[in-house]
């Protein structure tokens, strides 16, 4: 097996891995944190749409070459593909654990803030009371 064919499926792979990352931090940003998983899914059919393309164009070259070639290779895309996937559900996971944890305490500051002026408005009508 030919190390530049290798090369090839791994430049590849990590380049469709990079499109759907990015892809799945844009969809996060501009949507709220309870369509995570739809994104993630969006995320992966991209990269497996990437994958599909990327083993058809290969199945074109290699084939004409030698089966085996386009076999070996092709396992080798499938390895990377899967590792790629897990990686990039695991990083996403984590990603969103972060933001939920971004999203809670800012949720609790405007808590924290309300209730201070809250109080702040209680206490100036009880003195507006005694007074008047």
């Amino acid at each position: 097996m030919a190390f530049g064919h290798v090369l090839m499926v791994l430049l590849f792979t990590g380049l469709s891995f990079i499109v759907s990352y990015m892809m799945a931090i844009y969809l996060n940003s501009v949507t709220s944190s309870t369509v995570f998983g739809t994104n993630v899914v969006v995320a992966s059919m991209i990269q497996l749409l990437l994958f599909t393309m990327a083993t058809f164009g290969w199945f074109i070259y290699a084939w004409t070459i030698q089966e085996a070639l386009f076999l070996h290779v092709f396992y080798v895309g499938l390895e990377l593909f899967l590792i790629s996937e897990i990686l990039l559900v695991s990083i996403l996971n984590k990603t969103r654990t972060k933001m939920e944890k971004h999203q809670f305490l800012e949720c609790r500051e405007w808590i924290v803030r309300a209730w201070n002026r809250s109080v702040l408005f209680i206490k100036q009508r009880l003195r507006d009371q005694k007074a008047g």
